[in-house]
């Protein structure tokens, strides 16, 4: 029931690939849904956030107003993905998901990101807020 031309914009996402390069990993901007595809086996694995939406209620939403975002940026970090989580209104949310798709946390933020970025050599996360001030966040005791 999808219609790419009028559709497409609904379907945005973000992607990041695993460390070992076997796995793309994308967050889909507009619905609470994360999905794994595996580039050995094409394998699929969709993970929702929030069962209560459905693809219906997103298409009845107006692109420039009432579509709420989700997750508009996601990164690999180690062997994990971190996900900028727009889910509360009030927070900003890092929500951190292993290799298989598994939830780990949620790191709860009082700033309001509009992206991240992973340092793997100091293991930091930084965060870019809408004033463009830099925030760093140390996960490196949440990722075993």
């Amino acid at each position: 029931g999808v219609d790419y031309w009028t559709d497409i914009t609904y379907l945005s996402d973000c992607a990041a690939l695993s460390k070992d390069g076997s796995t793309l990993v994308l967050s889909m901007t507009f619905l609470p849904q994360i999905n794994y595809i595996s580039l050995v086996d094409s394998r699929k694995v969709t993970i929702s956030t929030n069962k209560r939406v459905n693809w219906n209620d997103i298409r009845r939403k107006d692109v420039g107003r009432g579509l709420k975002l989700y997750y508009p940026r996601i990164i690999s970090c180690e062997d994990y993905f971190v996900v900028l989580s727009f889910a509360d209104t009030k927070y900003t949310h890092l929500h951190i998901f292993d290799s298989n798709g598994s939830f780990v946390c949620d790191v709860k933020t009082s700033e309001r990101l509009r992206d991240i970025a992973y340092d793997s050599a100091a293991r930091l996360i930084y965060g870019v807020d809408i004033d463009s001030d830099i925030y760093t966040y140390d996960i490196s005791g949440l990722l075993m």
